[in-house]
């Protein structure tokens, strides 16, 4: 009789196979001990399985989202606990998973709970083009011009005092397309906190911030988002490695992203002179505040790391000219 294993079954075997792979790998004089390929094929299997659990919960969420609802936290694998490489989460981070970015963003969001604090330096080219292939946030309602024509049609016929109800109609919209984007941000949340500390993570987070803001997806001057950016960006400024060069680089993105607005959106209804009309609103990236102290930061550390390269400079020469001085012993004493 052929036994049928449920998916989640199939995770559980999955997990023994890697852990049996993993124990077996690690101990080189086993006469069984299987090459790094044969962990790699272990590992794929637990992913599979995973992917196909999570998506079989996004399908149901999507039937029946009031009964069926997604995960609020990134804890698939703290469900599933199992050891995974984190070239192997990479390898399934950059897969393509369907038609639907909201449901590929939740796979790969869950996908995340198995990953490390933070991936190494040698993980980090594949980590940034897994960012940078993040999906995009759905454009906030009330922005496109298609957008703007329906909710217009809404004013011909409405009267006066129906301007909080139009408002009120509108924000519920707003929520429920925030909620459905809600995978899509915290998977690049996720990802993002990943990124081992440096420039190129930094720039990465602030091309999010601005993809977001374009989107009306970001939360303007209190965006948690940019906050820990700028977060990891003092640090990095601070740390006495920093590059003059990429600090420079750095604080012209910053100087410009002040002045970055989102392309206006409908906000309100409300009674102008002698008509209903909606009002608009843009949103900023960060506060223009914070972002000017950081560009000041970098500026600073700009040129300490050009001060640093000049005395490198100026200090060689000396060197050589000592090292080339002929009759002396390296103690300076005549031979």
């Amino acid at each position: 009789m052929t036994r049928r294993f449920s998916a989640g079954h199939r995770v559980v075997l999955a997990v023994v196979m890697v852990a049996g792979a993993a124990r077996a790998a690690a101990q080189p004089s086993h006469p069984n001990a299987p090459d790094p390929k044969t962990v790699a094929k272990a590992e794929a299997t637990v992913i599979d399985a995973a992917i196909s659990d999570l998506r079989k919960e996004y399908a149901a969420h999507l039937k029946d989202p009031a009964h069926a609802r997604l995960r609020p936290q990134s804890n698939y694998f703290l469900d599933h606990p199992v050891q995974l490489s984190q070239e192997s989460l990479l390898d399934a981070l950059e897969r393509p998973m369907g038609d639907d970015p909201r449901g590929a963003a939740y796979v790969k969001w869950q996908l995340l709970s198995g990953a490390p604090e933070k991936f190494d330096a040698k993980a980090l080219p594949k980590a940034l083009a897994a960012y940078d292939k993040a999906p995009a946030p759905s454009a906030r309602f009330g922005m496109s011009a298609e957008d703007r024509m329906k909710l217009d049609a809404l004013l011909v016929k409405a009267k006066k005092e129906d301007d909080s109800l139009l408002s009120t109609r509108l924000e519920e919209r707003v929520r429920t397309d925030a909620e459905e984007n809600r995978p899509i941000l915290a998977y690049r949340d996720a990802l993002y906190a990943r990124l081992p500390e440096g420039f190129d993570s930094v720039f990465a987070g602030f091309r999010d911030a601005h993809e977001r803001t374009m989107a009306g997806a970001g939360a303007g001057t209190s965006d948690p988002h940019v906050a820990a950016v700028v977060k990891d960006a003092v640090a990095w400024a601070q740390s006495g490695t920093a590059d003059a060069a990429q600090c420079g680089r750095l604080a012209e993105l910053v100087s410009r992203l002040r002045f970055v607005r989102s392309p206006p959106y409908y906000a309100r209804a409300g009674w102008r002179y002698d008509h209903l009309a909606w009002s608009s609103r843009t949103d900023s990236v960060y506060s223009a505040k914070k972002l000017e102290n950081l560009e000041n930061v970098l500026r600073e550390a700009q040129k300490m790391a050009l001060g640093q390269q000049a005395s490198q400079h100026a200090a060689q020469p000396a060197a050589s000219q000592q090292k080339s001085r002929p009759g002396r012993s390296a103690a300076g004493t005549k031979r």
